[in-house]
């Protein structure tokens, strides 16, 4: 994906939030051509709040040229982010109801249903223990 957009994939559902407000307009431009490209109706694309994103077919992001082919990354850079053990903190191996789960068992409690997905939810779960 291009520097300062933000894609997250999930149930063929993408989420894209737009970190460089620049690149809004350039980029949905290209969603929107992709969309109409597939014979889609432009209500495929859904524009959502909090944190403001939009939602879209993976396919249809794909084919915008928002979302990368899907490589994983070299073995070397894995490794240094795997654990190799579960520490205890939601990543984005857990179920959407144990994220939830997690998140309203925090003091004060947390609620993350209303993310639009899981690393969504897991970034706000991340940001409140960091304040908390």
């Amino acid at each position: 994906m291009p520097e300062g957009i933000a894609v997250g994939v999930e149930d063929g559902v993408a989420t894209i939030e737009f970190v460089d407000g620049s690149l809004r307009g350039p980029s949905l431009a290209k969603l929107f051509e992709a969309v109409a490209a597939a014979g889609l109706s432009p209500g495929v694309v859904v524009k959502r709040t909090r944190p403001w994103s939009y939602t879209a077919p993976e396919s249809v992001v794909r084919a915008a040229g928002l979302l990368d082919d899907g490589t994983p990354a070299p073995a070397e850079e894995n490794a240094k982010d795997a654990k190799g053990y579960d520490d205890g903190q939601p990543d984005m191996d857990w179920s959407r109801k144990a994220i939830d789960d997690f998140a309203a068992k925090l003091t004060p409690a947390l609620d993350t249903t209303g993310e639009p997905n899981k690393q969504a939810a897991i970034d706000a779960i991340r940001a409140a223990q960091k304040t908390g």
